[in-house]
């Protein structure tokens, strides 16, 4: 059993796991994860798509890629920290408990960090101004107000959603969601993700009036004349079209007031969706009792060796 252990606390195979791992989670940064087979196939290639789907690197953090060398990891500590006690006991010599409790806060780490993989769960939830969803815990998220700010070029600033935690009837707590800002219900994270825009394009031909959605064609000259997406920018909403005559395709961009061939874009009505994620995980506490346990015991280590200095 002693050959064992002493074994299984080699500091070489705690150095060669924890190179590992690093490497291992370097090269997973650079590879998008959760996404589709098809992505990987169509991003890096048929022969390397399909070698990073087969093991699992496009979900590294719950492959065996990353937990067998973790497993490794925590029996190796675990191991030394168990050849550390029993040998301070065996001598009789003094308890430092010092690095004991930084071994200790390192276990209990990996522990919460399973728990908190494994039992995490998210929810994507899109809400127009006015519209709620409802908290397992019975609690209800309104959403007051949604406002998507942007750069004078156009590009994205910060999306901002004003949001009430009603219990019941009764609202408790008023709270602006913004990105890295997320509202906390109990044990519940809800962050700013994504907007959408819900998009209605009005034409009218020759009199008559049609409402389309983005997706949606009427028929043009022996064609079709489609709604493709809105647009929004500093000069205001655009709707893209795509007209189809001859085989041909011709995308078209229109503002309120514009036509082309005769279809005339009367009217673009568009209401924002403000994109919210909801997450909820346990071990948080096992997270935080770890990272204090890991604090006192590196102050207890320090303050004993300038005992020893002393």
């Amino acid at each position: 059993m002693n050959r064992i252990i002493r074994f299984l606390s080699s500091l070489k195979i705690a150095i060669t796991v924890i190179v590992l791992i690093v490497i291992l989670a370097i090269l997973a940064t650079l590879v998008p994860q959760g996404r589709e087979p098809s992505f990987y196939l169509d991003q890096f290639g048929s022969r390397l798509g399909s070698a990073i789907v087969a093991v699992q690197f496009n979900n590294f953090w719950r492959s065996a890629l990353f937990i067998v060398p973790l497993a490794v990891f925590f029996i190796n500590l675990l191991a030394c920290t168990l050849r550390r006690l029993t040998g301070r006991l065996r001598r009789k010599a003094p308890l430092r408990i010092g690095p004991d409790l930084i071994h200790l806060s390192l276990l209990l780490l990996i522990i919460a960090g399973g728990i908190t993989l494994f039992t995490r769960q998210e929810t994507m939830v899109f809400l127009a101004e006015g519209s709620s969803f409802g908290l397992p815990d019975g609690k209800t998220i309104r959403l007051k107000n949604f406002d998507f700010e942007m750069y004078d070029d156009g590009r994205p600033k910060d999306w901002i959603s004003r949001v009430e935690v009603l219990n019941g009837k009764s609202v408790v707590k008023s709270f602006d969601i913004e990105v890295n800002k997320p509202l906390r219900v109990g044990t519940y994270r809800i962050f700013q993700s994504s907007y959408k825009n819900d998009a209605v394009a009005v034409l009218e031909r020759e009199g008559e009036q049609v409402m389309i959605r983005p997706g949606e064609a009427i028929p043009f000259e022996g064609g079709f004349f489609g709604f493709l997406e809105s647009r929004s920018g500093p000069e205001g909403n655009t709707a893209v079209f795509i007209q189809e005559k001859d085989g041909k395709r011709t995308q078209i961009s229109l503002a309120s007031g514009e036509d082309f061939s005769g279809i005339l874009l009367s009217d673009l009505l568009i209401h924002s969706e403000s994109g919210l994620q909801v997450v909820t995980q346990k071990g948080v506490l096992i997270i935080y009792l770890s990272l204090g346990l890991l604090c006192f015991g590196l102050f207890l280590s320090f303050y004993q060796k300038l005992g020893d200095i002393n």
